[in-house]
């Protein structure tokens, strides 16, 4: 009775182990689009300049802060 138990219990297990590696393959997988969707997504970002960009738009907001604070 208990070598049957075991016998089914590593069975089981068994069936799973393939389940489990895909489940890992398939989350390696996508790490690694994501670093190339990443990477090539900085590289995109850089040649538009959306850096210079985005600090002019902080500067504007800035500036229209201290002009709507009227200081006298």
């Amino acid at each position: 009775m208990g070598i049957e138990v075991l016998k089914s219990l590593l069975l089981r297990f068994a069936s799973a182990v393939p389940n489990i590696l895909g489940a890992f393959m398939i989350a390696f997988i996508g790490f690694l689009v994501a670093k190339a969707v990443a990477k090539i997504l900085e590289r995109v970002l850089k040649t538009i300049g959306i850096d210079k960009a985005a600090n002019k738009l902080n500067e504007n907001r800035n500036f229209a802060t201290i002009q709507s604070c009227n200081f006298r």
